[in-house]
Order: structure tokens, then C-alpha cells, then sequence
């Protein structure tokens, strides 16, 4: 009988081990969850920042429409890239002249199906230069 109780001790000890084991790898998982909740919410804070000076840098009108277009549409980002011929938020396809219009970038063009403000990043400006 003296054998079960040794093994019963045993199995208790190491029950309360497994268990402290546990409750410390949650720990370490729940602080690092904290440390990147707080780095988000700082870059979160950084970028809203950035926002408002940027917007303070543009002229009233185009102010408005950003603000009028972020509003109104679902997920608040009012611009989107035009590549390959279609707006990248909706993906629908833009008229030619249209494209050539916000490739010239003289004039604030919108997308005709979600009217987000439209960009064009060029292909060689997305890529870093090389240095030979």
C-alpha cells in the first residue's frame, strides 16, 4: 500500500508542476500579447497623428472630399490605387480615360463604382533603385 501512496504523491507533484508549467507559459503569452497590444495602439496613435497634420496640409476642398468620402464608405479609407486598370478597393474595371486622367495627375479623380479618390504609383517607383 505504501508503493500507491508514493505514486500517488508522485503523480500529485507532478500534476502541480504541469499545472505551474502551464500557468506560466499563459503568463509569458498574455504579456506579449499586452506589449503588442500597446505597440499597435502606439502606431495607431502615430498614424492618426500623421493623419490630421497631413490633412491640415491640404487645401479645403480636397479636405472636405477626403472627409465627405472616408464617412461614407464602409471601412473609412477614401483612397485607393488604380493598377492595371481597375480601382483596387472595388476592383472594377476603369474606363481608359479614366486611367490615362489619374495617370496624368493633374486633377482629383474618383473610382465611378465606390468614388474613393484614385492614385497611380508608376512601376518603377515601387521598386527600390539598385545601387550598381
Amino acid at each position: 500500500m505504501h508503493a500507491a501512496s508514493v505514486r500517488g504523491e508522485r503523480h500529485r507533484h507532478e500534476t502541480q508542476r504541469t499545472h505551474r508549467d502551464q500557468h506560466g507559459h499563459q503568463h509569458r503569452l498574455g504579456h506579449r500579447a499586452d506589449e503588442q497590444v500597446t505597440r499597435q495602439q502606439k502606431e495607431l496613435e502615430e498614424a492618426r497623428a500623421e493623419r490630421e497634420r497631413l490633412m491640415k496640409d491640404l487645401p479645403k476642398p480636397m479636405a472636405n472630399l477626403f472627409n465627405r468620402i472616408s464617412a461614407r464608405i464602409r471601412d473609412g479609407i477614401a483612397v485607393a490605387e488604380a493598377r492595371n486598370g481597375a480601382c483596387t478597393a472595388c476592383f472594377m474595371a476603369l474606363r481608359p480615360q479614366v486611367m490615362a486622367d489619374v495617370r496624368r495627375g493633374t486633377e482629383v479623380i474618383t473610382c465611378d463604382n465606390c468614388n474613393r479618390i484614385l492614385y497611380y504609383e508608376p512601376e518603377n517607383a515601387a521598386q527600390p533603385a539598385t545601387v550598381s
